[in-house]
């Protein structure tokens, strides 16, 4: 085991995948051994099912359990192709997967104001000052330019919050997970590494569990107001 770990072409992997007859048989966990005498056999992992994720799977299975887990070994084709880690969280396939869902649940947030408030300038008053100012300017630029929108679809994910907010139908909880979710939007829309550290990895999965329980709450808003779900 000490040779493998010292291997030159294995030092920078966390997890080292363990052959016998050709086909792999466990994993060596750098951060759980415990002795580094014997073989690698010896202080491996067993491969079970806990350890494996097909490569179908969808993106958001990964996500949800990384939370507890640092990695799983790809399935695909009857054998292991390869391991997805915490550090793809980080990589343009979760981004995108993410940031969509983030979208969806601001398109909802449009349609529960649409819905509650349908007259703008009642919502508009929900706003402070400058940023409604902001908006109509906005508004009467585009409108001069024969390019008039709808003036809600000019507000921000902050000003969506902000209304819905104010309206007190979704529980407390709403304006500050939001808050947390708009910081992953940011950071994700302007490629900030937005799981700096393990504790953020390990962080991810609650903040994107978040996410699905508003557009889960939000999605029953808009249909106790008479939307479409």
């Amino acid at each position: 085991v000490e040779d493998v770990l010292s291997n030159d072409e294995w030092t920078k992997y966390s997890q080292i995948a363990i052959r016998r007859d050709g086909r792999i048989c466990g994993v060596l966990e750098r951060k759980r051994l415990q002795a580094t005498t014997g073989t690698a056999r010896d202080h491996m992992r067993e491969l079970d099912d806990s350890l494996l994720i097909p490569a179908s799977a969808p993106i958001e299975d990964f996500i949800r359990v990384s939370e507890a887990v640092e990695y799983r070994l790809v399935l695909d084709q009857g054998g292991i192709r390869g391991v997805v880690t915490r550090t793809d969280l980080q990589k343009l396939p979760v981004r995108v997967v993410v940031f969509t869902v983030i979208t969806h649940l601001e398109s909802l947030m449009a349609a529960l104001i649409r819905k509650t408030t349908p007259v703008e300038t009642e919502w508009l008053e929900r706003l402070p000052s400058k940023r409604r100012s902001d908006i109509i300017k906005r508004f009467e630029q585009l409108r001069a330019q024969d390019a008039e929108i709808d003036r809600l679809a000019l507000t921000s994910f902050p000003d969506k919050v902000h209304i819905i907010a104010s309206y007190g139908i979704l529980p407390a909880p709403f304006r500050t997970d939001l808050e947390d979710i708009a910081d992953l939007r940011n950071k994700i829309a302007h490629a900030d590494d937005y799981v700096p550290d393990q504790a953020a990895f390990r962080d991810f999965p609650k903040r994107y569990r978040k996410v699905c329980h508003w557009v889960e709450q939000i999605r029953q808003a808009i249909a106790i107001a008479g939307g479409p779900r």
